[in-house]
C-alpha cells in the first residue's frame, strides 16, 4: 500500500465503494466522505444493526444487486459483522431472519 493510501484510508475506501457502485451500474448520486462522516455521525458512531461501537462500512439498506441506489439515502453504517451476515438480503428480511434466530436461541 502506498504512503497516500495509508495516510487517506477513508478516501480510498469510498473510491472503492463508488466503483462497485458503478460496476453495478447503480443509480444514485454516490457518496462523499463528508456525507458518510454525517452518516456515522447521526447513528452516534454505533452499528445501525447492533448498536455496537465498531469499525462501521457501509451497507446499502436496498442491496446493489436488488436494485438499490449508491446515495445518501439508501446507505446505513454497519459493523462488519452485521454486514456480512445481511449478505444481499432486504433490510426486512435481515431483521427478519435476525428475530428468527433469536427464538430458535432463546
Amino acid at each position: 500500500m502506498s504512503k497516500w493510501a495509508k495516510k487517506n484510508l477513508e478516501k480510498c475506501r469510498m473510491y472503492v465503494r463508488n466503483y462497485r457502485a458503478l460496476k453495478f451500474q447503480a443509480k444514485g448520486n454516490g457518496l462523499t466522505i463528508n456525507e458518510w462522516e454525517e452518516i456515522k455521525k447521526n447513528y452516534s458512531y454505533l452499528c445501525a444493526y447492533c448498536n455496537q461501537k465498531k469499525i462501521l462500512e457501509t451497507d446499502h439498506i436496498v442491496p446493489l444487486t436488488k436494485g438499490g441506489r449508491h446515495d445518501v439515502d439508501n446507505i446505513a453504517p454497519a459493523c462488519r459483522s452485521c454486514n456480512a451476515s445481511k449478505k444481499d438480503f432486504s433490510l426486512l428480511l435481515f431483521l427478519r431472519r435476525g428475530l428468527l434466530e433469536g427464538v430458535k436461541n432463546g
